[in-house]
């Protein structure tokens, strides 16, 4: 088990729709800029990427790094990081990416840390998992660990990533590869936190891989992290799997045999899950597009065939990839090192959520520019918006604190932002109604920490129940709410808010930066500007009631996360 300490920085959260994923570095110098998800626009990457690709962008769209071959040879398997201007960033060469490892790299962020998963090592098995942590600050790629052995397989070459039930955390899954004379159904699931990275556990489902190109095809996660697909390429046929984000399990396992005998390489989600696309499609064969529908229990409910090219023979299937625009796009391979129409364009579909040729598929109908080449690449990208489920939305509220002589009613936040189908008990509890938790308050009578136990009535299972707390203070207070403030406090102070919506937020000399408050579902409530010394802020009246999520910036810097509450 590896553990890898990370510094304690601002949580790099999903506030509304984030655009880690607006930009797209793959092929031979292919770019496309999702941040305007109506209108994608291209630029020239240092990309030289046969397969493994991955890029990650801020949550405003614009591109913080991306991962390239080193040099002419698409198979080399020592790629280089760089940065927006294409420029090699510091020690960011020599990292170890298996160039034909079809999701061989992904890119995932917390805290501030983003962290580049990779398999690498060449030859007949891709053998090792690594870990390259890269920091941004002020939008300028730092380097801090490199190339970081994380498991030994061999694994097969794909690599998915699914946000933690939490929101925050992140499951990542790999499939063990076939070792003659033994076959394989084993999963190895890795949990990456704030803590470190570390193998959680392995689980055997699905079809067992029993032959050196079983390896080849894509693992792939819907749009809401509750499924799983993989393409078995030498058997024709689809593993599918329900994904438990509370715990990292695959359940409820189907198999899909595919109608048609080729092998299938590439798969992807619509974005509302509800149907799969594979391509199947090796040199010599031509190329197919087909549509799986599926329900809730992963049976396959419909198939169409939506495409089909038997008559360009040297023609070989690409990746498929969902974009922010809702569209998938699907990449090609053959001739790989040949210019030509082909890999020169991306074929679209353009509405994945409807049933058979209503996707409306246009093949080669997104070009990419002259000077470039797709190759069979395309990034791999997660739901990096993932948000918390139920139980992980409903919580105990903030820590807090109340002056002992103050004779208002006051206590506890409990349950300040009921959530629907979610119920609350609370211990100790003293005055406290379990059955009206959500909407009471009580006065502590010493300091002391409160236990909430969150239970999620709509499910059963793992994903049920969890238990939060919240410290309160009981203070003698001498006329002021809070202790005088340092040199700089970026909190946001109070944090518990009823009639009086005045705050507080203080910078040290010469800082500048703006505070931004969010709902919790996303939406930005209002953003003020900072400067040195104390800020006094005046929230809107017209927030409403509940928990909200604020962020303090310096310069371009996430210096606090927080939550702050306001009641009746």
């Amino acid at each position: 088990m590896l553990y890898i300490v990370l510094l304690a920085l601002a949580p790099l959260i999903s506030v509304g729709q984030a655009k880690y994923d607006a930009n797209w570095c793959f092929g031979k110098g292919c770019g496309i800029n999702f941040s305007n998800p109506q209108n994608p626009t291209l630029f020239v990457s240092k990309s030289n990427n046969l397969e493994a690709t991955a890029s990650i962008s801020d949550s405003l769209g614009n591109l913080l790094f991306y991962i390239a071959g080193d040099g002419n040879d698409v198979f080399n398997d020592l790629y280089g990081v760089f940065d927006l201007s294409g420029t090699l960033i510091p020690n960011g060469d020599s990292i170890k990416v298996n160039a034909s490892a079809t999701n061989g790299a992904i890119v995932l962020g917390i805290d501030n840390h983003y962290f580049l998963v990779h398999l690498g090592d060449s030859g007949t098995f891709v053998n090792k998992l690594f870990l390259t942590q890269i920091d941004v600050l002020n939008n300028n790629p730092r380097l801090v660990i490199k190339n970081t052995l994380v498991g030994s397989g061999p694994f097969e070459e794909r690599i998915a990533a699914i946000k933690h039930a939490n929101g925050i955390d992140w499951w990542i899954i790999l499939h063990l590869d076939y070792e003659a004379p033994i076959c394989s159904n084993t999963y190895l699931i890795y949990l990456l936190n704030k803590d470190g990275i570390s193998l959680s556990h392995s689980q055997k489902i699905g079809t067992s891989s029993c032959s050196n190109v079983s390896q080849t095809g894509e693992l792939k996660s819907s749009f809401s992290g509750r499924t799983i697909v993989s393409t078995v390429f030498d058997s024709a046929m689809l593993n599918v799997f329900s994904f438990n984000r509370c715990v990292g399990l695959m359940e409820n396992y189907k198999q899909v045999i595919l109608p048609l005998s080729f092998n299938p390489y590439s798969c992807a989600f619509s974005e509302d899950g509800t149907k799969i696309y594979v391509s199947t499609g090796v040199f010599g064969y031509g190329t197919t597009l087909m549509q799986f529908g599926i329900d809730s229990l992963n049976n396959v409910i419909s198939y169409s065939l939506i495409y089909e090219d038997s008559l360009n023979s040297n023609l070989e299937s690409g990746q498929l990839e969902l974009a922010p625009d809702g569209k998938i796009y699907w990449s090609n391979m053959r001739p790989a090192f040949v210019s030509n129409f082909f890999n020169k364009h991306l074929g679209v579909i353009d509405n994945p959520n409807l049933l058979g040729t209503a996707c409306n598929f246009q093949p080669y109908s997104f070009f990419l520019g002259d000077s470039v080449i797709t190759y069979a690449s395309l990034p791999n990208m997660p739901n990096y918006n993932l948000g918390p489920t139920s139980i992980y939305q409903a919580d105990a509220g903030v820590d807090t604190f109340y002056c002992a002589g103050d004779t208002t009613t006051k206590g506890p936040p409990v349950g300040v932002t009921p959530i629907p189908g979610v119920s609350y008990e609370w211990r100790p509890g003293p005055g406290i109604d379990s059955i009206n938790a959500s909407r009471q308050y009580v006065k502590p009578p010493t300091s002391q920490w409160y236990y909430l136990t969150i239970t999620d009535t709509s499910i059963q299972g793992s994903c049920q129940s969890r238990t939060d707390s919240v410290y309160v203070e009981v203070r003698v207070c001498t006329g002021l709410d809070e202790p005088a403030p340092k040199h700089h406090d970026y909190r946001l102070l109070p944090n518990l808010f009823k009639d009086d919506r005045s705050a507080r937020v203080t910078l040290g000399g010469g800082e500048s930066g703006r505070a931004d408050i969010y709902a919790m579902d996303g939406r930005l409530v209002g953003s003020y500007g900072l400067t040195a010394g104390t800020n006094n802020l005046e929230l809107p009246q017209n927030m409403g009631t509940g928990v909200f999520v604020y962020q303090i910036w310096v310069a371009d810097t996430i210096k606090t996360n927080g939550k702050l509450v306001i009641v009746k």
